[in-house]
């Protein structure tokens, strides 16, 4: 091998450090459903269907709740319809819907939680967000950027974010804000900045904000309608700690005449320097109708993204309702064979939860409901799915060697393998397949071995050492799954070949450079070939087996793909690996030698050169 290949695995070594430096932006990439200008959903297996136009719109319709995922909207005319479920971020994404030079975009019925920013509007026109909620993210829950014109938001529920609730940059124009609660934001309930003008803000309910309204640089907006036609100003909760007279005792367009009529005698001052104010502040918060809630589910207690409970074991359902609704009843129904239903009080947080047991064998559905009451409307959960089998069936079978080794299946390692295989192996089709065949192996042997390791504390500090580097690899077989967890299927079999090429690596490169130590052997170059072409044929069939759903040939498929990935592996480390680290060592020996002479005159620079 020429010197050149090992300054080129040299080069690849240090750049490595530029990829893991983009990481981050490559999986950013990754995390992004997007509707094309064409109409397509891309990726197609996103849990977003498309319907027929109605009323000059193409109706896209959520059918699961969606997780770390940025929607980003690039065609005009669209509706967007959460169907009460949510977008969600546990990462701190940046941006949860992101519409940019669109026109005549509506988002509705859904929950978006936990982004940097929930919604951003850029250079949009006539579009309308409502009947949503926006909560918990951390600069702004919706904020409009660039040249952005005849918006609307109306009837959302945006509350509980760590930023502000709702962000008017730029120059954001002739812009409709009303009907909305806009509560409990850590930065400002509206922040209104730069040259937004014309913006009609009115109707909506501003609470316990830390500040109601923040920077101000609009001059030319309106914080109530028309006194008769749209109902007035806005309520705000601060109204009586301003210090003005709380009376309500004068009416008309100039509360000039006699009579209460809901609103304060006295103006807010929205924004006290600059004399801008709300001339008809609500003396109580506004209602259209009920105010919307929202309810979620929860269950702990099973195992695998096909969720499965044992016999006879506690299963907890749980969740709550937003805004909290303290002292109702929430109603939990199970469909099966049977109809099981029970009813749970909320406590002060809104917050319900039922523990029950079952006996037999049986698949079900589950929800949670509640009916509303004369303030608030009802509101229903998604619907989530579980089976519950015997304890003694596969989907429970125990890591009985992990399980001896730390000596409780509560361990965190133990619990991570369970994990591991249950929510990212168990969660594919070829996953699933996969374990079949491993299953049948290794429960043909661990359970005979497992007590001897239990019962040795030597064979389980030397287990501990023995698994180490595989908890290792797990971990970071599970990181790569997650990356491309888009496409469930292309990553399951991403993450067999990280695990399968480092298990190699690490269990068996070894023994066969201790069998070459005391038996010099070359491989030949054909045994390469073979195990190639078989590695590549392994795949097709892969690939076969999703299309027509075969289990018996992805069972096949995957155990041939793990076993030559591990066979391909082990012979390339072992054929290649020592001389890439001599032509290495070739290199760097005379800078090697060279530090070393210099570190001598160093260290006595008064000796004679060597």
């Amino acid at each position: 091998m020429k010197k050149s290949a090992a300054i080129i695995v040299l080069i690849i070594f240090f750049g490595s450090f530029g990829l893991i430096v983009g990481f981050r932006d490559i999986q950013a990439q990754g995390n992004i459903i997007t509707i094309r200008t064409d109409g397509s959903i891309d990726p197609e297996s996103s849990p977003i269907i498309a319907g027929d136009p109605v009323g000059g719109r193409i109706p896209y319709t959520f059918t699961s709740d969606i997780s770390n995922l940025e929607l980003r909207i690039e065609m005009d005319y669209v509706s967007i319809d959460g169907a009460g479920y949510s977008l969600t971020s546990t990462t701190d994404l940046e941006v949860g819907v992101m519409l940019q030079d669109r026109e005549g975009v509506r988002i509705t019925n859904l929950r978006i939680e936990g982004y940097q920013y929930g919604i951003i509007l850029q250079d949009c026109g006539t579009c309308r967000i409502d009947y949503s909620t926006i909560t918990g993210n951390t600069i702004c829950g919706i904020e409009f950027r660039g040249i952005s014109s005849w918006c609307h938001i109306i009837e959302n529920m945006i509350l509980g974010n760590l930023g502000d609730g709702i962000g008017l940059r730029d120059q954001t124009r002739n812009t409709q804000i009303n009907s909305n609660r806009i509560e409990e934001n850590l930065g400002a309930g509206i922040d209104i900045s730069d040259s937004s003008n014309d913006n009609t803000v009115h109707n909506n309910n501003f609470i316990d904000n830390n500040l109601q309204v923040g920077a101000y640089n609009g001059q030319f907006n309106r914080w109530n309608g028309d006194y008769s036609g749209d109902g007035g100003g806005n309520y705000w909760s601060d109204y009586s700690s301003r210090g003005y007279p709380l009376n309500d005792i004068a009416s008309g367009m100039d509360q000039t005449e006699s009579g209460s009529d809901g609103v304060w005698d006295h103006t807010y001052d929205v924004y006290p320097n600059d004399d801008i104010r709300d001339y008809y502040p609500l003396v109580e918060p506004w209602v259209r109708g009920k105010i919307l809630t929202w309810i979620s589910l929860t269950i702990k207690g099973v195992s695998g993204t096909i969720l499965k409970a044992y016999h006879d074991e506690p299963v907890t359902f749980s969740g709550r309702i937003t805004p909290p609704v303290a002292g109702v009843k929430v109603t939990i129904v199970f469909h099966s064979s049977v109809y099981l239903e029970f009813s749970k009080t909320t406590n002060s947080r809104g917050e319900y939860t039922l523990t029950h047991t079952f006996a037999m064998d049986a698949k079900y559905e589950v929800l949670a409901k509640w009916d509303g009451n004369d303030e608030y409307e009802g509101a229903t959960s998604q619907i989530d799915y579980f089976e519950v089998v015997p304890k003694d069936s596969g989907a429970f079978l125990k890591c009985i060697i992990a399980t001896a080794t730390y000596g409780s299946e509560l361990s965190p390692e133990v619990q991570f393998l369970r994990e591991f295989r249950d929510d990212t192996v168990l969660s594919t089709f070829a996953g699933s397949n996969f374990m079949e065949a491993f299953n049948a192996f290794y429960y043909s042997w661990s359970p005979s071995v497992a007590p001897t390791i239990s019962e040795n504390i030597g064979l389980k500090d030397g287990m501990k050492v023995v698994l180490y580097p595989l908890m290792g690899i797990l971990h970071l077989s599970s990181t790569s799954f997650s990356v491309f967890s888009i496409i469930p299927e292309m990553s399951i079999v991403i993450a067999g070949f990280v695990a399968s090429s480092l298990i190699a690596v690490v269990y068996v490169v070894p023994w066969i450079f201790l069998l070459r130590f005391f038996k010099k052997f070359k491989v030949p170059i054909k045994s390469f070939f073979c195990i190639g072409i078989g590695w590549i044929i392994s795949i097709v069939f892969i690939t076969v087996a999703e299309v027509v759903k075969s289990s018996p040939i992805m069972t096949v498929s995957t155990g041939a793909f793990v076993l030559l990935t591990m066979a391909l592996t082990t012979l390339s480390t072992v054929t290649w690996l020592p001389t890439i680290i001599n032509e290495i060592y070739q290199i760097i020996k005379p800078h090697l030698v060279s530090m070393w002479l210099f570190s001598r005159r160093i260290a006595n620079p008064f000796s004679k050169p060597l």
